[in-house]
């Protein structure tokens, strides 16, 4: 629901991603990878109702650059993919394939 209010951007014509805006606002809303192997969508938590399971890691922390870089301990931080969160996401792949 309100999918067509929503518009997608790439940084460059060529990415693997693109970041989807609200287009009444310009609020960022998600991020999209194309052609991913795993399909998944990156959203942001404040776009969440506030019954939303807590966040439990941060990844790819090693990209993070700018002002206000600097990442907070509050969860555990991995530069790349963490092997907890590759098994995670294998087993929910499996649980879409015996799903089918």
């Amino acid at each position: 629901m309100g999918e067509s209010g929503l518009e997608g951007h790439k940084l460059r014509p060529n990415s693997a991603t693109s970041r989807v805006v609200a287009a009444c606002c310009g609020s960022a809303m998600l991020l999209r990878f194309d052609g991913s192997k795993h399909w998944w969508t990156d959203v942001y938590r404040a776009r969440l109702a506030s019954d939303a399971p807590p966040s439990e890691m941060r990844i790819c922390t090693k990209f993070r650059q700018g002002d206000g870089a600097a990442v907070t301990r509050d969860l555990p931080c991995y530069p790349g993919y963490p092997a907890r969160f590759i098994a995670r996401l294998l087993a929910a792949r499996l649980g879409m394939l015996w799903a089918r």
